[in-house]
């Protein structure tokens, strides 16, 4: 009589894997590769799917940790960068707020009149805001308007700062309008 020939490979990698509650998968699908190679192969090949499922499920496992790290990475630098721009925002309100008592001094020294736009330039370069911008003076028929750029850096934008500052001026539209 012959003894039937037995798939200990095989056999193995089904039960460590379930003895193991999966957690071995990465070994057990090796040991089921190997029995694959001797026959009978049906063990070997009920071990080897299980020990794929249970790597596909880590691996799954492992991604998804992966990714809620950097999200919640993500999400802290942003917190940071947040905070720092509000800062930013704080101090550029503060520059424009001091620079803008210099004009209205000059307004009171000048019977309520404002600066016109170069010598009222000439005065808001010398502030540079948060973000490394110059400070912008720009007179309308009532007041005169000094403007930052804002985080963003760019001038005429919906985050620029700016402060309206009441006096008299020399504002000539550049083209003329009808009156019809």
């Amino acid at each position: 009589k012959r003894r039937a020939k037995f798939n200990w490979w095989g056999f193995n990698s089904i039960v460590l894997f379930f003895l193991s509650l999966g957690l071995l998968a990465p070994v057990t699908l090796l040991m089921g590769l190997v029995g694959l190679r001797r026959r009978p192969r049906k063990m070997a090949v009920a071990g080897t799917l299980f020990s794929l499922i249970g790597v596909a499920l880590m691996a799954a496992l492992v991604i998804g940790l992966v990714e809620r790290a950097a999200q919640a990475r993500n999400a802290r630098f942003f917190a940071e960068q947040s905070l720092i721009v509000a800062r930013e925002v704080e101090e550029g309100q503060q520059l424009l707020s001091f620079a803008a008592t210099e004009f209205e001094e000059f307004r009171d020294e000048h019977d309520g009149k404002l600066p016109a736009d170069i010598d009222g330039n000439s005065l808001a370069i010398k502030h540079v805001d948060p973000w490394g911008e110059l400070l912008r003076y720009e007179v309308e028929p009532e007041l005169a308007v000094l403007r930052s750029a804002g985080p963003d850096g760019d001038f005429y934008t919906a985050d620029d700062l700016t402060v309206e500052i009441e006096g008299q001026t020399d504002f000539r539209p550049l083209l003329p309008f009808d009156d019809q």
